[in-house]
């Protein structure tokens, strides 16, 4: 009985997020890679596999959502969205799938101390990571005050919705379009 009460005690002290996702819907070799800690963009992840379901819990101390951060320029989203796009290469050459990175507004977190991100591992099947940035690119340009960056996110949605693009081409992208800001905005 002592030892349950201490795994409680533990994972109370901690700030974590649930998802429950049915079982099957990670494959083996994901979860090794994940708990493994490499790539280091997830938020850490605890895994309680059941019957019928995996229960992943992410610690998320010293993180905020993107969600509810506050940006104070148009350099600060940009940055974010060339740091997003590097995290999905990097995954990618640990053989996992760029799709399944969580690019949800909600589930993409910033840590404030050293401006580190890290999201979640599964995405909903079914849309490419490129269609998750693009979404991801309108919702930031909905809820960032600035008009000024309005054309700025436009131009990156325009540009993923032509087609599916290498990492480089997006990140060129990204470059040419904070190259931009920076004469325009100053």
């Amino acid at each position: 009985m002592k030892d349950i009460h201490l795994v409680k005690n533990v994972w109370e002290e901690k700030e974590l997020i649930k998802e429950s996702y049915e079982k099957g819907v990670f494959r083996d070799f994901e979860l090794k890679v994940l708990l493994s800690g490499a790539p280091d963009v997830f938020l850490p992840p605890r895994v309680l596999s059941m019957k019928d379901r995996d229960l992943i819990f992410y610690e998320t101390q010293s993180f905020t959502p993107l969600s509810d951060i506050n940006f104070n320029n148009i350099f600060e989203p940009l940055s974010i969205l060339l740091k997003l796009v590097a995290i999905v290469r990097e995954v990618d050459c640990y053989m996992l799938y760029p799709e399944r990175v969580n690019l949800n507004y909600h589930k993409v977190y910033i840590n404030s101390d050293n401006n580190k991100i890290r999201c979640c591992y599964l995405q909903e099947e079914g849309e490419n990571w490129q269609d998750n940035l693009k979404t991801l690119v309108q919702k930031m340009d909905s809820l960032f005050k600035e008009e000024l960056a309005t054309p700025y996110f436009k131009e990156i949605g325009m540009y993923l919705e032509k087609g599916n693009h290498s990492y480089k081409d997006i990140t060129i992208k990204l470059e040419e379009i904070i190259r931009e800001a920076a004469i325009s905005i100053g």
